[in-house]
């Protein structure tokens, strides 16, 4: 008899946190539920003033690929410039002699810079770096390409700054 005493006492009293111990399904008023919304429920806080990052830069640098290909004839040229390249951090994947509808072709007469990509302000920072025009700059966009940018090496390789200015 005193345990029943003590629950009917207990129900009298309105203890809202030890609800859940006595299954008390009791529903509360509207009031109630903003006072005590979760807080997904509450209205958003003001954003707090964002601090200034600095952009993410990969630890790794890609370098600009080359093909170095000799349409001039000049034996080595090809190796000559894809050591002038390397000082100027350029990647240099493939090197060889210029083929015209598969035939050796020693008959260019100026240098020319083919950028394979689609990114011809890369194919003009390496005309810059060696001194061709940019009339000799030509882009395309090549589905597989060996390197990012092709140099045909012409007859007026001589004239190029990059030749004349060996370090």
């Amino acid at each position: 008899m005193a345990g029943s005493a003590f629950l009917l006492f207990m129900d009298m009293i309105p203890l809202p946190a030890l609800d859940h111990l006595w299954g008390n399904n009791k529903q509360t008023s509207v009031s109630e539920k903003t006072d005590k919304a979760a807080p997904s429920e509450q209205q958003p806080a003001l954003p707090m003033e964002q601090e200034e990052t600095e952009p993410y830069y990969s630890p790794v640098q890609r370098q600009i690929q080359l093909e170095i290909l000799n349409g001039c004839g000049a034996k080595g040229v090809a190796d000559q410039l894809t050591k002038l390249l390397r000082k100027h951090n350029y990647d240099v994947v493939n090197k060889g002699n210029y083929l015209k509808k598969g035939k050796v072709n020693w008959n260019v007469a100026e240098t020319r810079i083919i950028d394979q990509i689609g990114k011809v302000d890369n194919a003009r920072q390496l005309a810059d770096a060696m001194g061709v025009l940019y009339s000799n700059v030509e882009s395309y966009e090549n589905p597989s390409p060996i390197a990012d940018i092709t140099i045909i090496i012409g007859k007026d390789y001589k004239t190029l700054p990059i030749f004349n200015h060996q370090e």
